[in-house]
This record gives C-alpha cells, structure tokens and sequence, in this order.
C-alpha cells in the first residue's frame, strides 16, 4: 500500500545540517515523497546552500522566526492542503537511516495508531529517546532511555506518554481532529502536549524501535545563551497548567524558587 508522505523539516540558521538530512532521506531510499523546508528567518546562508543543493526542494521563507510549532504549522498547513496522508516532522539535525520511514509507515498501519517516532541515537551511538515518559508527580517531560548504550533492548514497537518532535510522523486524521501545534510554547513541550491531545481523542502514540534516526541536537540553538533553560522552565509551566491535577499546581508553586535556581544554575 501506498501513502503520501509530506516531509517537513525546519530550518534556522542550520542549512548544511538540512542539507544533511535531505540526502539521508534520498540516501534511504524514501523518494515516494514530498520535501518542504520550512526557513524560520534565518541570518546566515542556509536558504542559498539548500537551493543550491537541491534545487526541487521547495522552502517557505518565514519573514521571522515562528519557533518549533509555528514553523512547522506553516509546513503542516501546506502538507495537508495538498493531500498528504502521512505527515513526517524533522529537526535538520537528524540523519534519517535506512528503512526507518517504511517501518514508522509500518506501525502507522495498526489499528488506533496516530503518531509514531523513531528510536533516536546520539552521533556516538548510544539512545537519546525511545519515546517519552510524563513524570505525574511534576508533570515533567523525560526522554525515555536518554545516555543508555544500545544493546537491543528497546527492540519492539510500544505505546509511550509522547514521542519526541525532533522526528514524528503524524497522521492526517490526527491533525484533523486535534489540530495543530500549539504555538504558545514556541519552542519545547509542544510535541509532548500535542500527543497528550492525541491520546486524548483516542489516538495511540507508538516508539517503532526499528526506525532509527540519529540527532545531532541543538544545532539550532545556542546552548550558552540561555535560551532553552529559559523555554523548558517556562514551557513546563504552560503544560502543567492545562495538565496537571489542582494539587500537583499547588506542590510545583511552592517549590517553584527551586526550579528558578535549577534552571538558573
């Protein structure tokens, strides 16, 4: 069986790493789809290099930086326009193996399935999420997994809390019924509370183990300035307000200087 897949990947300030990712995709066999590269107003080159490496590849140039849901609505938007059954959401920073689109394609098909990630590996080779996992006593957001080696023991599909943004693949039906992705987060939580939606209307989130994506991390964002401290504190709060039972809200107000300080620190 065939599907139409729409491949989104958003760019900011990282053009050789979506470059990168674009020849995986190719390299992998995956040519029975549609690429977009959705540019976040970048400053440096990165929209020229992709032009001139793939001159087919459509872009959308964003007049300014939308952030992670934002950008990828833009992308989202389009894909779905234009018929798309299947919609793969990537950062630029991820080297898509081979076959992992078919076997997400796979687990895709079983009955009640909405969303499906990968496994993801770090460069080194050792896991950076086989899905996620919601923390009920915080409601924070673990990567399931994050620093083990890789021996295989995370080798069959399984139902998780959500499965990490850096590489979904979504079903158009999910989009239909929930909608798109909450752009008060603009970076950070909004694929953990856009999989809660899901599950919320019925849809099961799955890892596919046998799809394997390696993530470089953070070539988008510059980790001394600040900037993802800052998102994560303020983006667990976003999600433990529309989450969270009463008495977890209370619990997090009160050690909420802590969290300053971690988060500081």
């Amino acid at each position: 069986m065939r599907y139409k897949i729409f491949v989104i990947i958003l760019n900011f300030n990282c053009g050789r790493e979506t470059v990168e990712c674009v020849k995986s995709l190719w390299g992998g066999g995956v040519r029975d789809c549609e690429i977009l590269v959705v540019d976040n107003a970048s400053e440096d080159n990165s929209v020229q290099w992709i032009k001139s490496a793939f001159p087919k590849v459509k872009i959308i140039q964003n007049k300014e930086n939308l952030g992670y849901a934002g950008g990828n609505n833009i992308g989202i938007r389009r894909a779905l326009k234009t018929g798309a059954d299947h919609i793969l959401i990537l950062n630029p920073d991820v080297i898509v193996k081979k076959d992992a689109v078919r076997q997400l394609l796979a687990a895709a098909e079983d009955t009640g399935v909405g969303i499906v990630g990968p496994k993801i590996l770090t460069p080194g080779g050792k896991i950076w999420s086989v899905g996620g996992i919601i923390d009920k006593k915080r409601f924070t957001a673990g990567l399931i997994g994050l620093g083990e080696a890789d021996r295989g023991q995370y080798g069959t599909n399984k139902n998780v809390d959500f499965v990490s943004g850096t590489a979904m693949l979504v079903k158009r039906e999910v989009f239909e019924k929930i909608g798109l992705l909450d752009e008060k987060y603009f970076l950070y939580y909004e694929d953990v509370d856009f999989c809660q939606r899901a599950k919320g209307m019925g849809f099961k989130v799955v890892l596919a183990p046998r799809a394997v994506v390696i993530h470089k991390e953070s070539a988008s964002v510059n980790k001394k300035s600040g900037l993802k401290e800052y998102y994560l504190a303020r983006n667990h709060w976003l999600f433990l307000e529309r989450w969270a039972p009463w008495w977890v809200k209370v619990r997090e107000l009160i050690r909420l200087p802590k969290t300053i300080w971690e988060h500081f620190r």
